[in-house]
């Protein structure tokens, strides 16, 4: 069964993806991938040169972007069509235009009015259901899900899991499997890609020390 990443972050993710989106995609032509999802946080300022770039290779281009909610957890937003698009970038604008700059972000209500046309992914550890396991609140995953699976369609609704060699990974992920269960939807596996290649996560890790204000040491 072929593999596609639906978790990526290019170097328009400032200070945060490494990869210019023409190595990703000529990365996954060459690993053998059919598609490729491009996933930046609150932008789709890539999705013209990551077209085309997908075009060149042969790799089906899925639009996308990583949000942030206004309790700071995320969702990962996928296009299933132009509508789906037209709405991300709706969500999109409303969360640059009405914050302080820097500080993107939407509420629930936002989601609700924008979701036609989109697939949704529960996010990394800190998107909207993963971060409430971590806390341990069971019954506020269950909710955010539920509503998740209201908003969105069941059939349009993943749940998110990844093995990054974190602590806790596995059981966080058998613990959102079994969520999934629950709710009737399926999961999806992503790696949350910010480097094409090892070399490029040298310079994910310069970039991340710019933006945390730490040392390389």
């Amino acid at each position: 069964m072929p593999f596609a990443h639906l978790h990526v972050h290019s170097a328009f993710s400032f200070l945060d993806g490494a990869s210019d989106v023409r190595v990703l995609a000529q990365r996954c032509a060459d690993l053998g991938m059919p598609a490729l999802a491009l996933t930046d946080h609150h932008t789709v300022a890539g999705v013209i040169r990551f077209r085309h770039a997908c075009e060149k290779v042969g790799v089906r281009p899925i639009v996308g972007a990583e949000i942030a909610l206004d309790d700071a957890s995320h969702l990962t937003l996928l296009a299933r069509n132009v509508l789906g698009y037209e709405n991300l970038c709706r969500l999109l604008t409303k969360a640059h235009l009405r914050h302080e700059r820097g500080s993107p972000q939407v509420c629930w209500e936002w989601v609700e009015q924008h979701a036609e046309g989109l697939l949704v992914l529960t996010g990394c550890a800190r998107g909207a259901v993963p971060h409430a396991v971590v806390r341990n609140d069971m019954d506020g995953a269950r909710r955010t899900l539920d509503r998740l699976v209201t908003t969105f369609g069941r059939e349009a609704c993943f749940v998110e899991i990844q093995r990054l060699g974190w602590p806790g990974d596995r059981i966080l992920n058998t613990t959102l499997c079994d969520l999934a269960e629950g709710a009737g939807v399926r999961v999806v596996g992503t790696n949350n890609v910010h480097a094409a290649t090892r070399e490029d996560f040298y310079l994910r890790d310069i970039m991340t020390c710019i933006r945390t204000g730490s040392r390389i040491d």
